[in-house]
């Protein structure tokens, strides 16, 4: 099972209290903005990541079977040629 970034990690800041020294409560919001910023770009560019790769495999089966149809057709034309030279040689 899958979890997201943010079930995987905890963000603990460690700071003294002292009233001269306390961080503004509009800070810490300004930084849990930031960082769901931060984890929405990442789940994003993982969705992005995991339908690229499936883009690839999918894109490297066409390639090989536009291969196989390449090889095949090569062989018939290369029989046809043979054969027209044996009728022309017939002739």
């Amino acid at each position: 099972m899958k979890r997201s970034i943010a079930g995987r990690f905890r963000l603990i800041i460690a700071v003294p209290y002292n009233e001269q020294s306390a961080m503004p409560e509009q800070h810490f919001n300004h930084l849990e903005q930031h960082l769901q910023q931060l984890i929405q770009q990442y789940q994003k560019l993982q969705r992005e990541n995991r339908d690229l790769r499936k883009q690839i495999t999918s894109l490297q089966e066409e390639r090989s079977q536009l291969r196989s149809v390449a090889a095949s057709t090569e062989q018939k034309v290369e029989a046809m040629i043979t054969r027209l030279k044996t009728l022309e040689q017939q002739a």
